[in-house]
């Protein structure tokens, strides 16, 4: 037999110390970054993880105090329906009389009723004009003594004349309407 022809090539040669030194050194730059993608992805877990233990810690917290809860909520359901809510007119009533005890003087009163999913929202909006500092400071104590019944809603200030100011009041109290049991 004569020669017998390659068809695989040339023969495979060994790799000279430095390839052997560069073939080394890129395995493990591979190794080095596949650990910190590992090891990134297993922070990003163990962070997860935490997340959700200190979630399930505060849901164990509110869960205990579920019957807590429930009562209070059930006390703020009926001061909505109860007594202590106001009707229309006398939420007017209720907010001139408090201003007259602040020696304030409206200069306009706006009613309105809303409708909103089951609540009735009264509310009246108190506009004073060149109006002194103490005395609105006076009759924002007034109101935040009402807050089982009134809501500031919005309080929109303007500077007036001679140190004084104009001052809008969005006031409203909230009725839960009745429903039917069936």
């Amino acid at each position: 037999m004569a020669k017998e022809k390659k068809s695989e090539g040339k023969p495979a040669r060994a790799l000279s110390p430095r390839e052997r030194l560069l073939l080394t050194a890129f395995v493990w730059v591979m190794v080095l970054i596949g650990a910190s993608v590992l090891w990134q992805q297993y922070r990003k877990l163990r962070a997860e993880e935490e997340k959700l233990q200190q979630d399930a810690q505060v849901q164990d917290v509110v869960l205990a105090r579920k019957a807590e809860v429930e009562a209070a909520l059930a006390e703020h359901v009926e001061r909505m329906r109860s007594s202590a809510t106001l009707e229309g007119a006398t939420l007017q009533g209720l907010v001139d009389a408090l201003a007259r005890q602040c020696n304030l003087t409206a200069a306009s009163v706006v009613p309105r009723t809303e409708e909103k999913g089951g609540v009735q929202i009264l509310s009246v909006r108190v506009t004073f004009n060149d109006a002194p500092m103490e005395r609105l400071l006076v009759f924002e104590d007034l109101l935040g003594s009402q807050r089982i019944r009134l809501v500031t809603n919005r309080v929109q200030i303007d500077a007036g004349r001679n140190d004084t100011l104009r001052v809008v009041y969005d006031i409203a109290t909230y009725h839960l309407r009745e429903t039917e049991k069936h």
